[in-house]
């Protein structure tokens, strides 16, 4: 089994979700709910929490969202942009691109999935830097 780490909020959280359900014996029922697929259901929920907290900062017009995007999906999108451009410094280049392509778009947009929103940015951006970069060969 996958171990994850989750900050005493999170534990805090789970434990009071299982609270409300007036279960008896809590710690038994959320073990055998862990262990069956929970930990799944909860990175999923966390993430999806961590998401709507970026898209809220990005809505606020707050700089931090950049920040807080980078931190969570800079390795990602860093990722797509070199397996096309096989280049750090335009990689690089495509990934703080990626930002302000955001910063740009979010507020009206409310992207669903802020993991894929900000990959298909990424790959749309590497994609037309690798174009220009091989017209330029190309001589064009």
């Amino acid at each position: 089994m996958a171990k994850y780490s989750l900050s005493a909020d999170e534990l805090l959280l789970i434990y009071l979700t299982f609270l409300a359900r007036d279960e008896e014996n809590h710690s038994e029922y959320f073990a055998k709910w862990f262990n069956n697929g929970g930990s799944n259901q909860l990175r999923d929920l966390f993430n999806s929490l961590k998401d709507k907290n970026i898209i809220q900062l990005f809505f606020e017009r707050s700089e931090s969202a950049i920040a807080e995007t980078a931190t969570k999906y800079g390795k990602l999108c860093h990722t797509i942009a070199y397996n096309i451009l096989y280049n750090e410094e335009d990689s690089e280049e495509c990934v703080n691109d990626t930002y302000m392509k955001a910063w740009e778009v979010i507020p009206p947009q409310i992207p669903e999935k802020l993991a894929a929103f900000l990959g298909k940015i990424t790959r749309n951006l590497a994609i037309s830097k690798y174009r220009h970069n091989s017209s330029k060969k190309r001589g064009g």
